[in-house]
Formats: C-alpha cells, structure tokens, sequence
C-alpha cells in the first residue's frame, strides 16, 4: 500500500511540474515520504541535472488528511423557489430539480409549473388531494412522480407533454383518468391503474405508443387495455382494500368576504363576491357556492357562501342597497327664492335638498323633504341677485339604519 502511495506522490509531483507521463516512466520514489512529507523537500528527477530544490511540497500538521476546499456555486438541495399551490398547500423546488408539493387539501385548478425546464422529479407528500388542472404540462425534464394514497382527483391535462416521463402509479381512490392527463408523453412506458379507476376520458394517452398498463384482473384497467390494443400486464387477483378515506376537508367559515354596495334598481341584485381564506383567493362553484337574501329592496342584503369540493362550513356578509340618484332635477327662480322640483324617486322615505352660494357647497344649508312622494320644494329667504346652487339625494330608514343614494349633479340660479 505505501509503495502505491509513494508511486502516486511521484506522479502528482511531476504533474505538479508540468514534466507530463513521461517525465516519470520510471516512478520517483522517496523513501520515506509517506511517514515524513518534508522528504520530498528536495526531489532529484530523472534526466534533470540539478533537482527541484526549495520547493514547500509539505502537506501541513494534518498530512494526507489536509481539509480539501470548499466547493464552488450551489449547495445541492438548496431551496431555490417556492410558493402556494391550495389553501393549504406550499411547493418547494431545489437546486437538483426536486419538486415537493406539501400539506392538505386540493391543488388550484390553476397552472402552475407550466413549460417549467427545472422540475425533474415531484414529490407529492401524503395530505395533498388532488393534482390540479395543467399543473406540470410541458414540464420537459420531468422524470419521475410520486404520488401519495391522499390524492382522490388528477384533473384534465395534468402531466401532458412530460415527454422524459417514463412510468408513474395513479394511487388507489382515483375514479379516472381525465382527458388529456398524459397526453403526448411520448416516453411513457408504465401506468398502474388501481381498482378504483373506472373510466378513462377521451384522449387521455394521445401520444403514448409505448405505453403499456399495469393492473389487476377483472378490473376495468383489463378491459381499457384490451379494448384500446394497449399491452396489460397483470398484478393479480384484485386485493381486498378499505374505502379510500374520505378527503380532509378545510372549513371556510373565518373566511374573509369582500362584496361591493349596490344601487336600487327594483330587482333582485347579485353582486360579484371575492372570498379569501388564509390569504388565498377561493373560486366559486369549485370551493364555494353564493346564495343572496334581502337583496332587492334599499337596506341590508345578506350573501352566503357554502363549502364545496374541498371546503365545508358557511359564511355570510352584508352589502347595503342604498336608493338610486334622483333625477329631473330643475330650478326656477323667483324674487327671494328658488323653486326646486324633481323626479319621484321609488322605494324611499324622503329626499335631502342642500344649497349653497358656492359650488364646494361650503356653509351648505339643508332642507329636508319627508315625504316619498314629494317631487318640489320651494326655497325662501335667499338674497336677491345672488347666485345659488342645489343639489338633491334620496334616502330611507330600516331598522334604524338610513341608506342614502348619491347626490345629484349640482344646478344654479340665480335669484331675482
């Protein structure tokens, strides 16, 4: 053993000297230099008249164990990006390509990691129930899936176009194959289907003529495979399993419900609502339905929000339906006063008047018309030749409460 390290030592030298392989044909042995690195200080070659002297070949205190440099550019597994993908969900990707999507619940039906040329393998991690809509399509460089027994749902065109994507195992609870999930992934080569997939959606493998799938007998992935002239290996027998467990559900009901006020039209209003759990944005229809309350008349309207899909629980918020603006408004003017006629506005309590010798409606004074059917108000008491400008709104009291709609535009006069 120490004559192969002594014979290393003395390639390494002329390495080190620039003599090349054949400086050293006859390898340079110093005796010693193994157990006392300071015998190499003075090192005669072959063919060289004087040898190499002063040069510190020493190893240091530590020897052959000398600590080898730091390596230079990324750490392997640094966490280089990272992001939410659900409710619940978070998504890790490292500087070797590894893909870790964790937590529970369902993926955004959103594209995520679309056309992405890192994402190597992914890691679905146990919790996580579903893979969303498009979520990895044209990942090119993906090559390997791992997905946990949580996931119930992979939605359409979740792994097309992975095209370095060989084999991947669909966990048992998943109820098909939807359309265009593995589509044009021309390196496909194995699927298992489990007992529980009962249907395979319209162009789901176009593209696949390798594929061959994995199955149990009897089993509709038997009977897809026969049917399709794709080749089928057998696992055997189908196994007795347990029903998948029912997926774990996130309650909606600390959600936070933005919905604008409205304008009384007469007929039942329903306005857009933003709902946001957790600082996610959720989608309506897929994680939660809108039903409304009271939203016709001016007042208080109620909306609802019910869990769906992935989410239970209810929520409820409050948006006010105030009058709408009055119109027709009109002044005529008079010796020390202004006569004021409008509209009759519908489903109201009365109107406020305001007039001011300014248009900022500065030292503005007010009049109020209780009356819902009243359509003229005269103002008495202005001073003669000045100018006056007046404005109107609508208003109704419930329960308390008083709704007022937008002032009108603003009309002058000037008084005789």
């Amino acid at each position: 053993m120490k004559q192969f390290t002594r014979k290393l030592l003395a390639l390494g030298l002329a390495a080190a000297l620039g003599l090349g392989m054949a400086a050293v044909a006859e390898p340079v042995i110093v005796e010693g230099a193994v157990d006392d690195p300071s015998a190499l200080a003075a090192v005669q070659l072959p063919g060289e008249e004087t040898g190499v002297e002063g040069l510190d070949l020493s190893l240091g205190d530590s020897g052959l164990d000398s600590e080898a440099p730091a390596p230079v550019g990324p750490v392997a597994n640094d966490i280089v990006d990272s992001g939410v993908c659900g409710v619940n969900l978070r998504w890790t990707l490292d500087s070797d390509g590894l893909l870790t999507i964790s937590g529970t619940g369902e993926m955004d039906n959103d594209t995520y990691f679309f056309d992405h040329p890192v994402v190597r393998r992914v890691v679905v991690e146990e919790g996580v129930t579903s893979i969303g809509c498009s979520a990895f399509n044209g990942c090119t460089e993906l090559e390997s899936v791992s997905l946990p027994d949580s996931v119930q749902n992979i939605y359409a065109g979740a792994f097309r176009e992975c095209i370095r994507l060989s084999q991947i195992e669909i966990p048992y609870g998943v109820p098909y194959v939807a359309g265009y999930a593995f589509a044009n992934c021309f390196s496909l080569e194995r699927i298992t289907l489990p007992e529980s997939v009962t249907e395979v959606v319209d162009h789901a493998f176009d593209g696949c003529s390798r594929l061959t799938i994995l199955g149990y007998n009897g089993t509709f992935a038997e009977t897809y495979a026969s049917q399709n002239g794709i080749p089928f290996v057998s696992l055997g027998d189908p196994v007795w399993r347990p029903a998948p467990p029912a997926p774990v559900k996130t309650d909606l009901s600390g959600c936070r419900i933005t919905v604008k006020d409205q304008v009384y039209t007469g007929k039942a209003l329903y306005p857009a609502v933003t709902v946001a759990l957790n600082g996610y944005t959720l989608g309506q229809d897929t994680d939660y339905t809108v039903s409304y309350a009271n939203n016709r008349s001016v007042g208080a309207a109620t909306v609802t929000v019910m869990g769906t899909g992935s989410y239970t629980g209810s929520a409820t918020a409050t948006f006010a339906i105030n009058p709408a603006a009055v119109k027709g408004l009109k002044l005529t003017a008079g010796k020390g006063l202004l006569k004021v006629s409008w509209k009759k506005a519908s489903g109201i309590t009365g109107y406020q008047l305001q007039y001011s010798p300014n248009k900022g409606f500065t030292d503005a004074r007010e009049v109020s018309v209780g009356k819902a059917g009243a359509v003229k108000r005269t103002l008495k008491g202005l001073k003669k030749g000045r100018t006056y400008y007046v404005r109107i709104r609508a208003y109704r009291k419930v329960d308390g409460k008083t709704y007022r709609s937008a002032w009108s535009a603003p009309k002058k006069a000037k008084v005789r």
